[in-house]
């Protein structure tokens, strides 16, 4: 992964399991790992991401609609099983958003449309 696609509080997973990132340096980022209740520093390429699933996405607080559909808040999330990625649009304009593929791209997204964290339960 690269530093510039990541933003403080995001998850992301290394050889040590999921960890969040606390501080962003050019090629290194603080890490948390809950599990082991541990900070240390990691480079940005040892970093990858977490796909973003159903179960991950009910974790944050979607409903389910029916398989490969859910809402979030004001937002629709549609599995495009070709692309494997989420489709997401505005449930009141219909307006495409964006597309998400993995956690930290679900953080971010919610966070510059919301203006606050996502819950995430991992």
């Amino acid at each position: 992964m690269e530093a510039n696609e990541l933003r403080l509080n995001n998850y992301t997973s290394c050889n040590f399991g999921i960890v969040q990132i606390s501080a962003i340096r050019d090629i290194e980022c603080e890490v948390h790992n809950a599990d082991f209740n541990v900070n240390t520093c990691v480079f940005t390429n040892k970093l990858e991401p977490i796909p973003l699933t159903e179960e991950i996405l009910l974790k944050c607080g979607s409903t389910e609609l029916i398989k490969g559909f859910h809402y979030h808040d004001r937002f629709n999330l549609k599995w495009m099983e070709a692309y494997k990625y989420w489709y997401v649009t505005d449930i009141v304009t219909g307006a495409y958003i964006t597309k998400v593929e993995f956690v930290h791209e679900w953080q971010n997204t919610w966070f510059v449309l919301q203006g606050q964290e996502l819950s995430v339960q991992l």
